[in-house]
């Protein structure tokens, strides 16, 4: 599954995850670090994810 990391734009080979959770641990990203996304919907961590899906992880960091 190719993923797209953002802000870098890196593309990703990441092979066999089934959820979002299961997406980030491969990535070392915790729950708090990342959006997951969809077409032009968030996933939660407990959502199946698919081969066939185009996912884009986007990183976030509060500056507060």
């Amino acid at each position: 599954m190719q993923i797209l990391v953002q802000p870098e734009n890196a593309t990703k080979n990441i092979p066999k995850v089934s959820t979002a959770m299961g997406l980030l641990n491969k990535l070392g990203l915790k729950t708090t670090q990342a959006l997951v996304i969809r077409g032009n919907r968030l996933l939660t961590p407990d959502e199946r994810i698919f081969p066939q899906d185009q996912i884009i992880v986007r990183r976030v960091a509060s500056r507060g």
